[in-house]
């Protein structure tokens, strides 16, 4: 694990259970960890395929997006679940949100239709050049708009950096030395926290509209910090939408989106970003496909399977000719006959701009 690494998961754990489930940090920690076990199961679950995912790290996600973000890390302990047509049982973690909602919501019955959602925007544009070696904005949405800079492969002593829009100020607070800055025309406060082994940069302040910022950053000068957040403009970023959809149960609506994933909750289920169980996922995963041609079932000419999950829901894999795999998330919350399931993914593409995640 990277210095920046340990540095991000630090203060992600810190305030893990302390912050408002809207709190953008919060939502980050819970998605990824969250894609960590939904995803560990998308990769363990043709018979030995080994799974290794994507961490704490957000979109694009792929490698060393944010804290656990490295080869080898784990998340969750193994639970049992065996592909179907298979009989191998593979390790499957814990479900999907650990004190989150345990008792399912009511049943929906599935009418596919064509869909009817909205891919949302990120109302900033990141600066391009203020930082060197920074890798290019990736503009996401998890409930609330983000962007994050996050090196591919080895993160080791590169620069990192995630811009939370409309978080609380105050669920980033540590102990430390605070300074107060100019940024953007108004008083700001940069943050060296030194309750952790691995220091970073934390600068928050609040825009001249109300809406509040934070930028949480690792193996970047201060000054480079707050040059990146004089250099924001306000012009809508798009959010790259992995997939596209012929059609989708009616009446879901979309929670979560970034380059690797998207996320449903049904109707009548309020927006609980970083929370994925008892909702419609669609998950690109970068590993998992290497054991497909075992696989019994076929659909749009590719090999699949269909996976039980322990909370009662369904995965179904799908291999993809780059070695891929789309896995979409049934819960048990909905309704779906095989042959509509199988209808709604072969509807599905995945557009150009995806990117598979793995660890």
């Amino acid at each position: 694990m990277t210095e920046v690494d340990m540095l991000l998961r630090d203060t992600l754990s810190d305030h893990a259970e302390s912050a408002p489930a809207g709190a953008g940090l919060l939502t980050r920690v819970h998605t990824r960890s969250r894609l960590i076990r939904r995803r560990r199961r998308v990769g363990t679950a043709g018979a030995g395929v080994a799974a290794v995912l994507l961490g704490v790290a957000g979109v694009p996600v792929v490698t060393g997006l944010l804290p656990g973000d490295g080869p080898g890390e784990q998340a969750g302990g193994p639970a049992a679940t065996k592909p179907v047509g298979t009989g191998t049982t593979p390790p499957s973690p814990e479900p999907s949100r650990p004190g989150g909602t345990q008792t399912p919501p009511p049943p929906t019955t599935a009418v596919l239709g064509p869909p009817t959602f909205t891919v949302p925007k990120v109302p900033f544009t990141a600066p391009t050049g203020v930082i060197d070696g920074l890798a290019p904005a990736a503009p996401l949405f998890d409930g609330k708009p983000m962007i994050m800079h996050s090196p591919d492969g080895d993160s080791n002593g590169k620069p990192m950096l995630t811009l939370y829009i409309g978080s609380d100020p105050g669920d980033f607070v540590t102990a430390g030395q605070d300074a107060t800055v100019q940024v953007r025309g108004v008083s700001g406060k940069l943050g060296k926290p030194t309750d952790r082994a691995h220091p970073g940069t934390i600068l928050t302040w609040t825009e001249p509209d109300g809406t509040s910022m934070v930028i949480v950053a690792g193996n970047i000068p201060d000054e480079k910090v707050i040059a990146y957040a004089n250099g924001l403009t306000r012009v809508e970023s798009t959010v790259t939408a992995p997939f596209s959809f012929k059609e989708l149960p009616q009446g879901v609506e979309l929670d979560t989106v970034n380059a690797s994933d998207m996320i449903f909750r049904l109707p009548g289920q309020a927006s609980s970003p970083g929370d994925f169980q008892y909702k419609l996922g669609f998950i690109l995963n970068a590993d998992g496909g290497g054991e497909s041609a075992s696989w019994p079932l076929t659909i749009d000419g590719r090999k699949a399977q269909l996976v039980p999950q322990d909370d009662g829901g369904t995965m179904l894999m799908i291999a993809q000719p780059n070695g891929y795999v789309l896995a979409i998330q049934v819960p048990v919350n909905l309704k779906i006959s095989d042959a509509d399931l199988f209808r709604m993914a072969e509807g599905v593409t995945v557009n150009p701009g995806a990117k598979g995640s793995r660890g």
